[in-house]
């Protein structure tokens, strides 16, 4: 049977989720490319986006492709973006 775990974070205005279990070199590859775009601007969604394009081509089977956003893509304000080694 399939086992689907929700965390809610409070006030998130937006949540990456994986819709299928995903080995950590594969989360870190979507997540260093999700934050990068992140940082340097983009909406979450398109940020996202922009990183499974980037992992399309790789021969790594099908990471990119589990992750899916949910929210209203709004920021909150006073928010640092961090990556999976804890640098803004």
């Amino acid at each position: 049977s399939m086992k689907l775990e929700i965390r809610v974070i409070p006030r998130a205005g937006t949540v990456v989720a994986t819709l299928w279990r995903v080995g950590d070199a594969g989360a870190a590859a979507v997540g260093e490319r999700f934050y990068r775009h992140l940082r340097a601007g983009a909406a979450p969604e398109a940020a996202l986006a922009a990183a499974q394009r980037e992992l399309i081509p790789a021969r790594g089977g099908f990471t990119w492709a589990a992750y899916a956003i949910s929210g209203t893509g709004g920021r909150k304000s006073g928010g640092v973006v961090r990556t999976t080694s804890g640098e803004p």
